[in-house]
């Protein structure tokens, strides 16, 4: 396979401005941007683009209970102890299985003391939701489907959707870039996401309150339903002129939680309020993921690498992977009835349980998991017993860099990891848990050995300027101990 070094730089720039422009004042020293940007040559097809679920028209429900007005708060909730670990939880809840998606393999169950992968008919998965029926879901990019023992199976009429969330009577509403639709437990109804508003684009998030009203965060506003009407909520009085909104999620006690970069706004009692998560002077990122956990605690996963949580009596609780050396970027975020956090990441998977003990698998120990992981969910208290932590799998990665006239690019450095950076201080891959480098041959080969098992991208200097892969993983279908032929790769 050919791929053209540069031919995305358009999208990996603008990739860049939108992560800086949720950036305040205050935040760390501006990054270098890579310069033209690669395509990584991986063989494989690429990920499906998702559509949105249809069906059959059916009448809706009945009225829902109306939405209470807010009165929104001026100032964020003081914290007043910052906390490295939880503390224990004074009534666990009953074991169950945890799951978590896996990069172009499927997803993968925790139970019974080991890794099982379900079967599945595709392989491409976006979420993972517990239902309130006490089902999971995952969101695929053909359909919707329902873990049904060791398998997932498709919930009739549905087609691929962004996010979702199922209510305790198995009503199932979701969200995709085209809209809104709803399963009543008879059919299929759709809402084109103009109802939210003129200006909505995208959807980012979806979840029930208590009173089964959905509730939606879109790229800059928080809207819920109100009998058969959209309402978009009020947030004027946060003290913010605009946020930028990553997930919700409902909370205990009626209350509902937003992540909107480094903010987290809490909905109760029919008022908004701002809560800290980070000091005045701290940056934490974008809030990737949040989620809520028993004793109601509630914890967002920051994509540079942090996690912030709030515990109920105003106390935080902090972690960053970043200084420990693992990943910039958190991909998956759970909290389970035994008070324990669960961490998906570059870094692999990690368990940490109330005091700090944790169980870490890095990238090329399950042999489950070839593929990066990434949404999780647990039920209850999540399992017992633990999976054994296996030898890490590695195998060496080859290609060959060219003009575009065929000849040979020889004596430039690169670099393989997880995701190299477009924004970086040093390099594009400066920080990531695991990184190797190389120096094209006279013939223009490179050669990456010890490469655990995963996916990767690339990145290559140039006359002082790095070129890094977008779009495209290479290495999901390496195999230990074997030499994985990445392809060549064209330069300008």
């Amino acid at each position: 396979m050919r791929n053209i070094i540069g031919k995305v730089g358009l999208i990996l720039l603008f990739v860049a401005a939108l992560a800086c422009s949720k950036k305040e004042e205050g935040s760390s020293a501006p990054a270098t941007p890579a310069a033209a940007p690669a395509t990584a040559g991986t063989p494989g097809a690429a990920a499906e683009p998702a559509t949105p679920a249809t069906g059959e028209e059916t009448p809706k429900p009945g009225a829902e209970t109306p939405a209470t007005t807010p009165a929104p708060a001026t100032s964020p909730r003081p914290a007043t102890q910052v906390l490295v670990e939880f503390p224990p939880l004074e009534n666990p809840s009953e074991a169950g299985p945890a799951y978590f998606i896996v990069n172009r393999t499927g997803v993968v169950a925790v139970q019974d003391g080991k890794f099982v992968a379900l079967r599945a008919p595709e392989k491409n998965f976006k979420e993972l939701v517990a239902g309130g029926d006490g089902k999971v879901y995952a969101a695929g990019y053909r359909a919707i489907y329902r873990v049904e023992g060791d398998a997932l199976v498709k919930v009739p009429g549905s087609t691929g959707v962004d996010h979702l969330v199922v209510g305790a009577d198995g009503q199932i509403w979701t969200t995709s870039f085209q809209g809104i639709t709803h399963f009543d437990g008879a059919g299929w109804t759709k809402e084109e996401k103009s109802v939210l508003g003129a200006d909505v684009s995208l959807l980012e998030g979806i979840a029930l309150d208590g009173n089964h009203r959905p509730w939606i965060v879109s790229a800059n506003a928080v809207h819920v339903r109100d009998g058969e009407t959209w309402k978009t909520e009020d947030l004027s009085g946060l003290g913010k002129d605009k946020f930028f909104f990553d997930d919700i999620v409902a909370g205990p006690e009626g209350a509902m939680f937003a992540a909107a970069g480094e903010d987290l706004l809490r909905w109760k009692d029919g008022r908004w309020e701002r809560l800290a998560l980070a000091d005045e002077d701290e940056f934490l990122g974008s809030g990737a993921k949040v989620a809520a956990g028993p004793g109601g605690r509630i914890c967002v996963a920051f994509n540079l690498g942090a996690l912030g949580c709030l515990l109920p009596d105003g106390r935080r609780v902090r972690k960053d992977w970043k200084e420990e050396g693992a990943a910039a970027m958190l991909k998956g975020l759970a909290l389970d009835g035994a008070g324990r956090l669960w961490i998906a990441s570059e870094a692999g998977l990690e368990v940490v349980a109330p005091g700090g003990a944790s169980t870490k698998w890095a990238p090329g120990t399950i042999p489950e998991a070839p593929g990066d992981i990434e949404d999780i969910v647990v039920l209850g208290a999540g399992p017992t017993t633990l999976p054994p932590v296996g030898e890490q799998r590695t195998g060496t990665v080859h290609g060959k860099i060219t003009t575009k006239a065929g000849a040979p690019v020889a004596g430039k450095k690169m670099e393989i990891c997880a995701s190299p950076a477009a924004m970086f201080q040093e390099t594009p891959c400066t920080g990531a848990p695991f990184v190797a480098t190389a120096t094209t041959t006279e013939q223009g080969e490179f050669t990456f050995e010890n490469v655990p098992i995963g996916t990767y991208g690339f990145a290559i200097e140039i006359d002082g300027k790095w070129s890094v892969s977008f779009m495209e993983d290479c290495c999901e279908r390496m195999q230990p101990g074997q030499v994985y032929e990445a392809g060549s790769f064209e330069i300008d």
